[in-house]
């Protein structure tokens, strides 16, 4: 089959989601199903200085420059964050003959200003700006308004939409009541499909915990300090390795921008590589995450993937990822107490725990399993499994 995917960004190339979730998931999909025979394209924002068009791996990207018209910003402020991206779909679509387009939803900046889509359109939809205002990520502004009445809009009318979990899909169903069919295909990497890696575990003496992501409220990272505050004080010295694109001026949203706990080291990783992402995973006593809401948790997996055990609130993939005995490892983030308690024996049981977590992730959030998953929905809406 042939598809096209519009996104924010790409790993490798161009646009402001090119590293983070959305940008993983795009990759992730892309290669999965080029790899088993498939063609992709993706369309992406981007500079597009003398080179539009590229290919990463197989897949196509296709780089359109962002939209900014000085007329337009007067009366809809932010113009410059849309790009005529149903324009340039529709001229691919004429050369190439997709089965299918997926589009990525934006958090409010997506389909919405298309008066229809065409019936093989499908809406990937991640997280929501509805969500982000919820748990005051954003200020309500008016132009935040019209972003919310156009997220609304794109998910009533799209045809088809996907999600990543069980949990996502009743959430916008109750958020948004859409009127197009709702399947679930989970996240996937491509770490388990090779075999669980050799890790290489943490170093001796201080306990090691990493955190990934970038400093807000729905993030929970004002959460982190007084959790290390507590570690230092009832289970001795320890280290925290922040991996962040957070500029320097925004690191005071972790709490450990100026200063840092007595008993704790702290040291930013910035611009990192995936391979050097996950060789911190592997040198990490735990990963420590304690978003107070969190559509999927990408690092969870990627942590998991390695065998790097997880020390999580109840959010996302947590309740999928950490069943049965590994249960414990769900906390309260609001417990800086419970919480140092339970990255203790996450440190002493190390190497069971993440031999467990692993094969959680082999069975059931691999590339292989995301691809297979996607390619039985479209089946079932009437497209080939084969090419």
């Amino acid at each position: 089959m042939n598809f096209l995917f519009l996104g924010p960004g790409y790993p490798g190339v161009e646009g402001p989601s090119a590293g983070s979730g959305i940008g993983t998931y795009l990759r992730e999909i892309t290669q999965g199903l080029t790899t088993a025979g498939h063609s992709c394209h993706v369309l992406v924002w981007g500079k597009a200085e003398g080179r539009r068009e590229q290919t990463v791996d197989g897949v196509v990207v296709h780089l359109q420059p962002r939209g900014y018209w000085r007329v337009i910003e007067r009366f809809w402020p932010e113009s410059r964050n849309v790009y005529c991206r149903g324009k340039v779909a529709k001229k691919l679509d004429s050369g190439h003959r997709f089965d299918w387009i997926e589009i990525e939803s934006d958090e409010g900046i997506d389909i919405g200003v298309q008066r229809r889509l065409p019936e093989k359109t499908i809406l990937r939809v991640h997280t929501t700006l509805a969500q982000m205002v919820e748990h005051k990520q954003v200020p309500v502004t008016a132009t935040v308004r019209r972003n919310l009445a156009r997220e609304r809009r794109s998910i009533a009318i799209a045809p088809r939409i996907l999600t990543h979990s069980a949990l996502h899909a009743g959430e916008l169903r109750a958020r948004f009541a859409p009127r197009g069919d709702m399947q679930v295909v989970p996240h996937g990497i491509d770490l388990p499909a090779n075999g669980h890696r050799e890790t290489v575990g943490p170093p001796p003496g201080a306990a090691r915990f990493v955190v990934v992501g970038t400093p807000d409220r729905r993030k929970g990272f004002d959460r982190i300090r007084p959790v290390l505050e507590s570690y230092a004080r009832r289970h001795g010295p320890c280290q925290a390795v922040i991996i962040s694109r957070a500029e320097p001026e925004a690191r005071n949203g972790f709490g450990l921008g100026v200063s840092v706990p007595a008993g704790v080291e702290v040291t930013w990783r910035c611009g990192i590589s995936r391979d050097e992402l996950l060789m911190e995973y592997q040198r990490a006593t735990a990963l420590l995450h304690l978003a107070r809401y969190e559509s999927f948790g990408l690092p969870l997996v990627e942590a998991a993937a390695v065998g790097t055990p997880v020390i999580t609130t109840r959010v996302g993939v947590a309740p999928e990822l950490l069943s049965g005995p590994v249960q414990k490892f769900l906390v309260d983030g609001d417990a800086p107490d419970a919480c140092a308690d339970a990255l203790a024996p996450a440190a002493r049981m190390r190497e069971g725990i993440g031999a467990d977590l692993a094969r959680v992730v082999r069975e059931r959030f691999s590339r292989r399993t995301m691809v297979d998953a996607l390619l039985a929905v479209l089946a079932s809406w009437g497209g080939s499994s084969k090419r």
